[in-house]
This record gives structure tokens, C-alpha cells and sequence, in this order.
């Protein structure tokens, strides 16, 4: 309701999900409907819950691989998760809540998670959390310096992401681009951005994030 108030939906959409809301076609019957037509996008979601919440940003630091040897050769050993380190950059190491749906994950897709509260008991805990996208943080982050010399990306002057320099040019003008059209819709609620352009490249770029 707050989004058709503020004018982001449509009256009639209101309508249809409130009436649908507790049905289990829910989602198939809207998915095509321009506002949800990216709710079954995973990189997508995530990259607007990176949106949400940063700078509550934790990056993941993944234990250097072991291998063992078997009788068809070497293999990697498995990753444990308690080997997965978590740091922000003004907490320092956090950890992962046990009850948290990502207490007993050992890889992350990337190197980092966003989180929306900390827990301080005698260590700093975080619970509820996700992992956060590289091109998420990249355009939904902080302040953005590209390092030519080093061939870095550095958000925040912190997280840092590997880039040659054509492409930290771009991600910087894309910044800036969808930065414009962000306060553009602020603005303008009403305005219709779902058919420009730079918005079917956001999309693309965070549906494969950059890959």
C-alpha cells in the first residue's frame, strides 16, 4: 500500500495481489506483470536487498583449498564452514548467528554478504544476511575510485574488485547513469522506466553479474 500511495504501483496492482496474496498461484499469475517480471530473478533480488541495506557490508574471506589424495588421484577436500571468516569494515570479524540460514554454508557464490542487524554478546554476530553480487555492490555502493595502475575497483575505499580499466570506466558511467534515472523516478514516481533502455542493461548485468 505505501508503494501505490507514493505512486510506485498501480492501484489495480494492488488490488490483484491483495486478492491473490494468500493463493499459491500467486507468483505464476503475476510473474509477467511488469513490476514483478523479476521476481523469480535470484541476482536481481539480492542485488536490491544489496541496495537496501548497504553499506552493512561483509566481505568473505574463504580458507586457502586443501586437497587429499584418493585412490583416483588428488581431490579438493570440501570447504567447513567454521573456515569461512566474515569482516566489515568498521566491526572487524564478525560471525554468523547459528540460527541463521547461512550458518552451515561453506562457499559463497562472491566475496560478499550484506546483513540488516548486528548481535554484540561476547562476539559481534550477524544473522540476517545475503550475499551481495559483485556488479550489486559496484553500482548500489559507495563512493567508486578506479586504481589504473593496480587494475582495481575500490568501493568505499575498501572493497576492493578487480577490473581492467575499459571496464571500471564503464561501471563508473553506468553509476552515474543509474543514479540519474534513480532520483529521476524519486522525483516522478509516476514516471515509466520500465522500457529504457539502461534498465534492460542494468538487468542483463545483474542477472549475470558481469559475467
Amino acid at each position: 500500500r505505501v508503494l501505490m500511495d507514493f505512486g510506485f504501483v498501480g492501484r489495480e496492482f494492488f488490488k490483484e495481489i491483495s486478492r491473490g496474496l494468500h493463493r499459491k498461484t500467486h507468483g505464476e499469475t503475476h510473474k509477467n506483470h511488469r513490476v514483478d517480471c523479476e521476481a523469480y530473478n535470484s541476482r536481481v533480488i539480492k542485488s536490491v536487498v544489496c541496495a537496501a541495506y548497504y553499506p552493512q557490508l561483509l566481505k568473505v574471506s574463504h580458507p586457502k583449498a586443501l586437497y587429499k589424495e584418493t585412490m583416483d588421484g588428488t581431490v579438493k577436500r570440501e570447504n567447513v564452514p567454521k573456515r569461512v571468516k566474515l569482516f566489515g569494515k568498521e566491526l572487524g570479524q564478525v560471525f554468523l548467528h547459528p540460527a541463521s540460514s547461512l550458518f552451515a554454508v561453506s562457499t559463497f557464490e562472491t566475496g560478499w554478504l550484506v546483513y540488516s542487524e548486528i548481535m554484540k554478546t561476547s562476539k559481534i554476530m550477524v544473522r540476517d544476511c545475503s550475499m551481495a553480487p559483485c556488479y550489486s555492490v559496484l553500482i548500489f555502493g559507495g563512493k567508486i575510485d578506479v586504481e589504473h595502475d593496480k587494475g582495481i575497483l575500490v568501493v568505499d575505499e575498501w572493497a576492493k574488485f578487480k577490473a581492467p580499466a575499459k571496464i571500471a570506466i564503464l561501471v563508473r558511467e553506468m553509476r552515474r547513469m543509474v543514479n540519474r534515472l534513480l532520483s529521476m523516478k524519486v522525483e516522478n514516481p509516476r514516471l515509466d522506466i520500465s522500457s529504457s533502455e539502461l534498465v534492460d542493461v542494468l538487468l542483463k548485468i545483474l542477472t549475470t553479474d558481469g559475467q
